[in-house]
């Protein structure tokens, strides 16, 4: 959550407040090189990466436990295994997160909101993708 609301709307305009006091009202913090800005997208494109790498990596994770569960024949193990890694749609629930993201990423980039910059001065035409992304991601998980 911490993660999601560093990119949120709010710290957009607390990042421009901060930029305005510092350099004027008719600066754009986005385009005018402001650190912060710089930072976060930086991170935002890291975060983004190392999310689907670690989505991948459950899905993988997900993908051996439900094969060593058919191997097994204990119903102890299977019991463990499936409340570890189970969901309502036979385990999947990693691979159903990842198709989810990579949905919304994709979904994203054909409505050309990857730039997502307006040449408005308001807090409010810019925003980080990977907020939507990190938002959509928990609203997800909390529902599977």
């Amino acid at each position: 959550r911490d993660t999601r609301e560093a990119f949120s709307l709010d710290a957009v305009k607390a990042a421009c407040e901060r930029h305005y006091v510092k350099n004027g009202p008719s600066s754009m913090p986005w385009k005018n090189g402001d650190d912060w800005f710089e930072k976060m997208s930086t991170l935002a494109s890291t975060i983004e990466d190392r999310v689907f790498k670690l989505l991948l990596s459950l899905v993988k994770i997900e993908k051996e436990e439900r094969s060593k569960q058919q191997q097994q024949s204990s119903s102890l193990t299977k019991s463990v295994i499936s409340s570890s890694f189970g969901s309502s749609n036979g385990g999947e629930k990693y691979k159903d997160l990842y198709r989810f993201a990579l949905a919304e990423k994709m979904s994203r980039k054909m409505s050309n909101n990857e730039d997502n910059l307006s040449s408005s001065n308001s807090p409010v035409s810019f925003t980080f993708p990977v907020h939507s992304l990190l938002t959509a991601l928990w609203e997800k998980n909390r529902k599977v």
